[in-house]
């Protein structure tokens, strides 16, 4: 637990799952207090998680088509 390495990784995990719950939760309420529709809100909520589905997509497509794998330094 004192491994730099651990509590930066800690960190970075902890900014990502607050992240995600903010787009999650609170994307919507936001979108809503602009006056859409609930059609629109859940139209406009989607597109960052389609966003990151084609980028996930095109990154894995990438490392396949290279024949590089991501290096992991420790």
């Amino acid at each position: 637990m004192k491994d730099p390495r651990v509590l930066i990784l800690t960190a970075i995990q902890f900014g990502f799952v607050m992240g995600s719950y903010g787009i999650g939760i609170w994307l919507p309420t936001i979108l809503k207090s602009h006056g859409l529709t609930v059609s629109a809100i859940s139209l406009v909520s989607s597109v960052p998680y389609i966003f990151a589905t084609l980028a996930m997509l095109t990154w894995a497509r990438h490392v396949d088509r290279s024949g590089k794998k991501v290096l992991n330094s420790c």
